[in-house]
């Protein structure tokens, strides 16, 4: 027959320890928990041993009254008797402490129904005191509490009512359009492509295309994946959408020579490889143990002066690197370098962008691991001191997903995403509510366009305009229109934020996280182009948003009230 004190799993002791370690163990088991006074046994051969258990830490842990006496060891048999509870006096001095704490209240309950004082004191469980008034008081007509009681209940059930107001008058319909770009591309509600079974349509989607593979970030592992042509890539954020872009660079990963060592008489490089650092990575190691600089050079790429280009590359503090900073260089860009701190082990992307300098034409970058200073502190030789991979530079300001190039420059083409606009928005003369959350990287410099909905001729659309600054047009000659300053106040590169856009009348409104932040001059507008509704891109297909994440895009075939647009964060 079973018995009823504790022995499941095994225990590691160590001699003048008063710490029990478990493997397998359930010492905190609320239904049969090793508690304070609980006795635990141990045979060894012919010796019985006995110790009092002091407390439970957790399931693995529990703590002795006295250190333990025998031999250190793992694996080791025991038992507990969990069969006794508390001590006759324990007890007894909990039951009369309880039964204390209840007459305590119960005498303060009693004077709160029957004292005729103004005030008494009552001691709450916890030990703080508070001075009461007494239901005597509370009821007398003389000290006008019950008015008092009523007109504040009067004010609590206002107020309830009006947070009920607040909750129905905040509440939106089911959307006409409803696309989550979550993890694919169909539609709630709304007009799309048909996904079939057979001859049964079971679902609509959102038109995609991108004619090449790209790369994306996984939700679920983090790791940096390859998406085949024309798969759409759904990361932690939402649909990513880019746009085309090259990777100068004709090798993305280590090669065994395309990345060099400034000093090989001091470092080295070691090929590598972990899917965390895109594949083939160079680390970096000390050959000698004196001081001396020790940094990697990207290799060259083909570049035009005067154009702004941007270099992205994954680093790591490899375990035991004394390189407890790192520094991303270019001299032949404007800005030429920066900074960051590193965790050990944990990968993570430098991003520089600068302009070529007068009189280059190739772009070189530098990594340098900081070890004390630039000019590196004394390090024993083999030390491993930084990882380097997954290596791009590509035209303009914005980095975008990792193009895997092998042998030559590769370009990664735009995505395009897209409705049909017929049945999903209406003339420009009809009200309507556009609301999506996005975070976006963008060159202020140039145009890039979150949606298009229509062609030129009779359009809706909202924009990065130049400097950028933004534009929501409900046709093409009056918009709600935000400085750059404005707009990257509430919008932060790179930071969520749900944007509402709203034609009411003859106005156009633009709401950021529940707040209106502009409404445009009064415009009759009119006309509809029958074409499609664009996401991340104009009617051509060429002012691409560079990097753009959106996810939940709903559209209402009416304005949205105040209060409505309020609650949409």
């Amino acid at each position: 027959m079973a018995g009823v004190w504790k022995r499941d799993g095994t225990i590691a002791v160590t001699k003048g320890s008063k710490k029990v370690v478990g493997t397998g163990t359930t010492f905190a088991d609320p239904k049969n928990a090793a508690a304070k006074g609980h006795l635990l046994v141990m045979v060894t051969g012919t010796a019985v041993d006995l110790y009092e258990v002091d407390y439970s830490e957790s399931n693995t842990v529990f703590y002795l009254v006295e250190a333990y006496r025998g031999a250190t060891g793992t694996g080791k048999a025991y038992a507990i008797d969990t069969s006794r509870t508390d001590s006759i006096p324990e007890f007894a001095r909990r039951l009369n402490a309880t039964l204390g704490a209840y007459q305590q209240q119960s005498d303060a309950f009693q004077a709160l129904l029957t004292s005729d004082a103004a005030t008494i004191e009552v001691t709450a469980p916890d030990g703080t005191k508070h001075t009461m008034i007494p239901w005597k008081r509370v009821t007398s007509a003389g000290e006008g509490q019950a008015t008092r009681a009523k007109v504040e209940a009067d004010k609590a059930a206002a107020s309830a009512d009006l947070a009920v107001n607040v909750v129905r008058d905040s509440a939106m319909p089911l959307p006409d359009v409803w696309l989550p770009l979550n993890d694919d591309l169909r539609m709630i509600t709304g007009f799309g492509g048909d996904v079939k079974v057979g001859e049964l349509t079971v679902a609509k989607r959102a038109n995609f295309e991108r004619i090449t593979g790209a790369t994306y970030v996984d939700k679920s592992t983090g790791l940096r994946l390859d998406a085949a042509i024309n798969a759409p890539r759904f990361e932690a954020q939402g649909l990513l959408i880019e746009k085309a872009s090259t990777n100068l660079f004709t090798a993305y990963n280590f090669t065994g020579s395309n990345m060099t060592s400034n000093n090989v008489e001091n470092s080295i490089l070691v090929k590598q490889t972990d899917p965390a650092m895109g594949g083939d990575y160079a680390q970096l190691r000390s050959v000698t143990a004196v001081a001396a600089s020790r940094y990697i050079w990207l290799p060259s790429a083909p570049a035009t002066e005067g154009q702004p280009y941007t270099v992205t590359v994954t680093v790591r503090r490899p375990a035991g690197s004394p390189a407890n900073r790192v520094r991303l260089g270019c001299n032949d860009l404007t800005p030429g370098s920066f900074y960051i701190d590193l965790v050990e082990g944990q990968a993570v992307d430098l991003v520089m962008s600068g302009v070529l300098a007068a009189g280059k034409n190739t772009i070189k970058a530098f990594v340098w691991p900081h070890i004390g200073s630039d000019s590196g502190a004394a390090v024993p030789a083999g030390v491993a001191l930084l990882d380097v991979g997954d290596i791009q530079v590509e035209l303009g300001n914005v980095s975008t997903s990792r193009v895997r190039s092998s042998g030559a420059q590769t370009r990664r083409e735009q995505d395009k995403v897209w409705l049909q606009e017929l049945g999903n928005m209406l003339p420009l003369n009809r009200d309507f509510t556009l609301s999506f959350t996005a975070d976006i990287q963008y060159d202020p410099a140039d145009y890039a366009c979150f949606y298009a909905s229509g062609l030129p001729s009779a359009m809706s659309r909202f924009i990065i305009w130049a400097a950028g600054s933004t534009r929501f047009y409900v046709g093409s000659t009056t918009f709600a229109s935000l400085s750059p300053t404005q707009f990257q106040a509430l919008m932060p590169m790179g930071v969520p934020r749900r944007i509402t856009l709203i034609r009411r009348g003859d106005k156009s409104e633009m709401w950021i996280s529940g707040v209106k932040s502009v409404t445009s001059s009064s415009s009759n507008e009119s006309g509809y182009s029958n074409e499609k509704f664009y996401i991340g891109t104009d009617a051509s297909f060429v002012r691409a948003m560079p990097r753009m994440h959106i996810r939940d895009l709903k559209v209402w075939h009416f304005a949205a009230s105040e209060a409505q647009a309020k609650a949409m964060r």
